[in-house]
């Protein structure tokens, strides 16, 4: 199977493990209406993060994160970082495609596929392609809460929330594997 891992080095999971003060979801200049997030190091650093897509096979994309480390624009406002410490999980999960046994009348184009996302394992014999994805981040709280930073559905934008019950929701079909476990399959 086909995976598309988180694009960023074992150090910078590590850094952002526990050395972030601050966050700030930024729109695209040249596309408003899709946005990345900035992480705030304690040292005044910024680490962006945002999806990055690959196309698995004909009509089958998915998108997990890119992080890389950016220049600090002094113009920029930061909510507080949510908790004091946290620890981090990857959100993994199966995605693949069928065909759209029952297309809507106004679909434009041939053979229409459908794109479902489940946990690891459980994609139905029935799927025309699949890749295993990282789509995001789970930040977890000591007392429990969460802030969820992932790829979202749509091309190029984020889901980034503190909402628990939208978090719940999002992350229903994902394996959530703590960070450290995460690294060792990396190798």
């Amino acid at each position: 199977m086909v995976s598309h891992r988180l694009r960023c080095t074992s150090a910078q999971l590590r850094q952002i493990a526990h050395d972030i003060v601050g966050y700030q979801l930024a729109p695209y200049p040249q596309l408003p209406s899709f946005a990345r997030c900035r992480l705030l190091h304690r040292n005044g650093g910024i680490t962006e993060v945002r999806a990055t897509d690959l196309d698995v096979a004909d009509k089958f994309e998915v998108w997990t994160l890119a992080l890389s480390e950016m220049a600090v624009p002094a113009e920029l406002d930061f909510v507080p970082w949510p908790f004091e410490t946290w620890s981090v999980q990857v959100l993994v999960s199966d995605q693949y495609v069928v065909r759209d046994r029952d297309p809507h009348p106004e679909l434009v184009g041939t053979e229409p596929f459908v794109h479902f996302a489940t946990r690891p394992g459980t994609v139905p014999a029935g799927a025309i392609s699949r890749c295993r994805v990282d789509r995001g981040l789970l930040f977890e709280g000591a007392s429990g809460k969460h802030l969820a930073i992932a790829a979202d559905w749509f091309p190029m934008n984020l889901f980034v929330s503190e909402d628990e019950k939208a978090i719940e929701e999002y992350v229903a079909d994902s394996l959530h594997l703590d960070l450290e476990a995460y690294l060792r399959s990396r190798g």
